[in-house]
């Protein structure tokens, strides 16, 4: 099995994968010292074309920030401001997890950060942060759905540290990044960052 590593409008890692299953994680973190590295944090290239249009939320990305806001404001809650400075942790955490193949819940990378430290190395963010991310199969020919939009917002409601999380008035902005395997995004997986910046 080969796998070709793809970031463009539609976030597309590219590999066969056939079966069902899901798994979601939540972290709290606390800033240590990293030094800040963006370029290593880059998809095809630090600030090319394809890395640029990484960082810019597609529409199922959208689709999930939209649903955390308007899930917040029917709970009383104002709604979250979509972070440029948190985009590039974010994408590369879904990255991160797609290469691996699992969105772990301890929210550790293959480089031995947590969200924190991801944060402070990938975009200088320092401040308060929390992430949830989310995996499933969905799309392509067995037509699961585990994998979407929809699948991984109620995954979250539905666990209440997750919840607790999406809900929280500790935050002011958040970040929302997926990456999939699969031409028909036979397997997803999701990373919501909330911060303040």
């Amino acid at each position: 099995m080969t796998s070709t590593i793809r970031r463009i409008t539609d976030r597309t890692l590219a590999t066969a994968v056939a079966a069902a299953a899901l798994s979601g994680g939540l972290a709290l973190a606390t800033p240590a010292t990293v030094s800040a590295a963006p370029a290593d944090c880059n998809y095809m290239g630090y600030l090319s074309g394809p890395d640029r249009l990484g960082l810019q939320l597609d529409s199922a990305e959208q689709s999930v920030a939209n649903k955390i806001n308007a899930y917040r404001v029917q709970n009383g809650r104002a709604a979250l401001r979509v972070s440029s400075i948190l985009a590039r942790p974010t994408m590369w955490a879904s990255l991160d997890d797609a290469r691996r193949g699992v969105a772990p819940s301890d929210h550790i990378d293959s480089r031995g950060m947590g969200p924190a430290q991801r944060a402070q190395f990938c975009s200088g963010y320092t401040g308060p942060i929390g992430e949830i991310n989310y995996w499933g199969y969905g799309g392509g020919p067995l037509n699961n759905e585990k994998g979407t939009a929809d699948a991984a917002f109620a995954w979250w409601k539905q666990s209440p540290p997750h919840n607790a999380l999406m809900l929280s008035t500790q935050y002011t902005t958040f970040s929302v990044a997926r990456a999939y395997l699969g031409v028909n995004a036979e397997r997803a997986f999701w990373t919501v960052d909330f911060g303040t910046s």
